[in-house]
């Protein structure tokens, strides 16, 4: 992450008035944590989750169904695998709502290493309490099962 992202992300949290206790990875792929080392750097007390058998250092392991809690916020992680072996979503509860990482995208449709598991996935993807979706890259998805089974076909 270039120093002006890393300004920039502080300048918005401290005008949000927010402090970063954790960030949770959808995988373990250079474009979702290339900035994390700054990120930390500037928040050390900060942990980082993923869903690795082998967590780095100040990084702890997310197990499905694990569930995160902050000030107006519950997340419950989803274990997607398909896209990539490791690959999380997390549902935002509060929304009705889930980042769905790399397995749905705004536009177009995800690689995936392992076509059986990603289908899986899509499935226990589907809650139908989730209307909005949060793509790892692209526009918010406004109708996200539509999508979805658009996705699955």
């Amino acid at each position: 992450m270039s120093p002006f992202w890393t300004n920039h992300i502080r300048q918005v949290l401290a005008s949000l008035e927010i402090t970063l206790s954790h960030v949770l990875f959808t995988l373990w792929h250079s474009d979702h944590t290339g900035g994390v080392p700054d990120l930390i750097a500037h928040r050390p007390e900060c942990t980082a989750w993923i869903n690795k058998c082998d967590p780095y250092h100040n990084q702890k392991a997310i197990v499905d169904r694990d569930i995160f809690r902050v000030k107006g916020a519950t997340v419950r992680a989803v274990f997607t695998p398909g896209h990539a072996h490791d690959h999380i979503c997390f549902e935002l509860e509060e929304e009705n709502a889930l980042f769905t990482g790399d397995n749905i995208l705004s536009h177009g449709q995800s690689v995936f290493e392992d076509l059986g598991l990603f289908t899986k996935s899509l499935w226990d993807m589907a809650n139908p309490n989730c209307q909005l979706g949060y793509p790892a890259h692209g526009d918010m998805l406004r109708d996200l099962p539509q999508k979805m089974f658009k996705v699955i076909k």
